[in-house]
C-alpha cells in the first residue's frame, strides 16, 4: 500500500477509510473522527452498507461514500449467521477491489455488522494502521470478529481497556458542537427532549404519547420518534412536536431540560457532556447483548444517569418520574462535571492514525 507523506515519524498527509454503520450510533463516531480529520486536510473515504444510515449521514456531511455488501446477524434467528456470513465475504470482495484503488494509509472503525468486510479487507490488504473503536463497556459481536485483524483498540472507558492487550483509552467520540454556543430556546415551560435512536423506539414512543395529557402541561415535547412513526393524530397538538428524524440534535440536547433516551454509550455521553439530565431506557436483553443496561448500571453508580428498564418504563407515571428528575438536576450536574474527560477522543486517534 502507498504510504502518506511521513514527517519525523508521523503522517503530514494521511489517506484514512473509515467504517461503522447499521446504526446512527455505530456510523456517527467514525464520521466525527472522518470530519475531523478531513478538517485537517487529510483525505478520508467511507465504506459502508446500500442505503443505510451511514451513507445518508455521509451524503448529508459530503463525505465520499462506497457501499458494499454487508451481513446483519439476526440475535432473534440463528439461521441468519449464514446468511450474513455469505454477504460479508461478498463484501470483502468487494472492499479489497476497493482498497487497492483507494490505497488507504489507515482504517478506522466504530463498530457495527457493516464494519466487518471493511476490516477483513484492509488486514488482507496490507493495512499496517487499523483502528477499532469501541463504545461502550463491553465490545460488540463486530467488534470481536475484527479485533484480530486489528492493530489498536479505542475505547470509551478505561475498565474496557484493562481487558485487551491492543486497547488504548481515548474517551467517548463527541461532536465539536458540543461546546459551541446554544441557541435560546423558545418557551417558558422545561424543555423535554424525546428519542430512541436512528430507527426511533416503538416502545417510548407509545409511552410518550399515551402519558401526553399528564405530561404537556409541565412540559413542552420535542420527540424524534423515527422514519415511518410519526402520528398525524397528534399534528397541531400544542407543546408537541415530532419529527422522523433529525441530522444533528446536537441544538435540541444542549436546549433540553431533560430528556428521555435509549441507553447506547453515545447518547449517554452527550448528554453527560451538556450537563442535560436524563432518563434511560435500554434495549430488553430479548432484543440486544445487554450493553446498554452495562451502560445504565455504570452510570446510574456515578449518579448521572436515572434508568427504567422497558417493562417498567411502560408501567410508570411518567410525568412523576420527569418531575423528580429536575428536582435533582443541581446533584446530576455535580456528578457529570467529576467525569467529563479532559482531552477529545479525537485528538487521541488522530495521533495513531498519523503513527
Amino acid at each position: 500500500m502507498k504510504a502518506g507523506i511521513l514527517v519525523k515519524g508521523k503522517r503530514s498527509m494521511a489517506n484514512i477509510v473509515f467504517a461503522g454503520g447499521g446504526s446512527s450510533g455505530h456510523a456517527l463516531p467514525s464520521l466525527r473522527v472522518a470530519n475531523f480529520m478531513r478538517d485537517l486536510g487529510h483525505t478520508v473515504t467511507f465504506i459502508g452498507s446500500h442505503a443505510s444510515i451511514e451513507e445518508k449521514l455521509c451524503t448529508h456531511y459530503d463525505i465520499p461514500f462506497h457501499a458494499v455488501a454487508t451481513g446483519k446477524f439476526n440475535r432473534t434467528r440463528k439461521m441468519s449467521a449464514i446468511s450474513a456470513a455469505g454477504k460479508t465475504l461478498l463484501g470483502v470482495r468487494e472492499t479489497r477491489k476497493l482498497m487497492r484503488k483507494l490505497r488507504p494509509d489507515g482504517v478506522f472503525s466504530s463498530g457495527g455488522f457493516a464494519s466487518v468486510p471493511v476490516i477483513l479487507a484492509a488486514r488482507m490488504c496490507g493495512v499496517t494502521n487499523i483502528i477499532i473503536h469501541a463504545c461502550d463497556l463491553s465490545i460488540g459481536l463486530a467488534n470481536r470478529v475484527c479485533l484480530p485483524f486489528a492493530t489498536h483498540l479505542t475505547c470509551t472507558f478505561t475498565e474496557t481497556v484493562n481487558q485487551y492487550k491492543k486497547a488504548v483509552a481515548s474517551g467517548p467520540i463527541m461532536p465539536p458542537e458540543l461546546n459551541g454556543p446554544i441557541d435560546p430556546p423558545k418557551n417558558e415551560k422545561p424543555l423535554l427532549l424525546v428519542y430512541g435512536g436512528g430507527q426511533g423506539a416503538v416502545a417510548i414512543n407509545e409511552k410518550l404519547r399515551a402519558d401526553l395529557p399528564t405530561i404537556l402541561p409541565n412540559f413542552n415535547v420535542f420527540h424524534v420518534c423515527g422514519q415511518g412513526k410519526t402520528d398525524s393524530k397528534f399534528d397541531g397538538t400544542a407543546g408537541y412536536e415530532q419529527h422522523e428524524y433529525v441530522m444533528n440534535l446536537t441544538n435540541q440536547i444542549k436546549q433540553a431540560d431533560v430528556a428521555i433516551c435509549r441507553a447506547g454509550s453515545n447518547s449517554l455521553w452527550e448528554l453527560i457532556l451538556t450537563g442535560t439530565p436524563h432518563l434511560a431506557i435500554p434495549l430488553p436483553l430479548s432484543v440486544s447483548r445487554g450493553d446498554q443496561i452495562e451502560n445504565c448500571k455504570y452510570f446510574d453508580r456515578l449518579g448521572v444517569t436515572q434508568w427504567l428498564q422497558q417493562d417498567v418504563f411502560i408501567a410508570s407515571d411518567l410525568n412523576a418520574e420527569l418531575i423528580g428528575i429536575l428536582e435533582h438536576t443541581a446533584d446530576i450536574r455535580r456528578c457529570m462535571d467529576k467525569i467529563k474527560p479532559a482531552c477529545p477522543a479525537t485528538e487521541t486517534i488522530k495521533n495513531i492514525l498519523l503513527t
